[in-house]
């Protein structure tokens, strides 16, 4: 039963917490994601005019799925799995979840499983706290949205064996 205090939408972390925090956590986490994804279309000699063409449509992807992870793999268990296990040992439940249900993933080659559940763990640890911290999914949503762009600029470069700039990668 919820107490007082307690809403249907703050038991999943759909409120503003810490709002100046998260805010600052997570468009600075969104920031050096971006700055990532840019540097990797760099250094795989990307064409820049593709991806901008692109990034409306890539920006709605990357929140809304950010979001729906987020609320899915955390907002939703984070709260009642730290009263029943305590908070570190929800974070690291709700990351290992996280991390297993990523490991199918159709854009991934069968060398890329073990490596991305390496780094998918921590990240979702690291997203876990974000959430126990600021009492809000916003700095952990925003820090994952710029995570999947790195994903998603690496799926559009890759679609047909091209480049973002139609030269062909073979």
């Amino acid at each position: 039963m919820l107490s007082v205090t307690q809403t249907p939408l703050s038991t999943a972390f759909l409120v503003k917490g810490k709002l100046g925090i998260g805010l600052a956590l997570g468009l600075g986490g969104f920031a050096l994601f971006a700055i990532v994804a840019a540097l990797q279309a760099r250094s795989l000699k990307r064409s820049s005019s593709q991806f901008l063409k692109r990034l409306p449509w890539i920006l709605v992807f990357v929140f809304a799925n950010a979001f729906m992870e987020e609320l899915w793999f955390r907002g939703l268990f984070l709260g009642p799995l730290a009263g029943l296990v305590g908070s570190v040992a929800a974070a690291v439940l709700t990351a290992t979840v996280f991390a297993l249900a990523h490991i199918g993933a159709a854009y991934l080659s069968k060398e890329d499983p073990i490596r991305f559940l390496v780094i998918l763990f921590p990240l979702g640890i690291g997203w876990a706290l974000c959430i126990q911290y600021t009492g809000s999914l916003i700095a952990s949503a925003l820090i994952h949205a710029g995570a999947d762009l790195i994903i998603v600029h690496g799926l559009l470069g890759s679609l047909g064996g091209r480049s973002t700039d139609g030269a062909n990668v073979r």
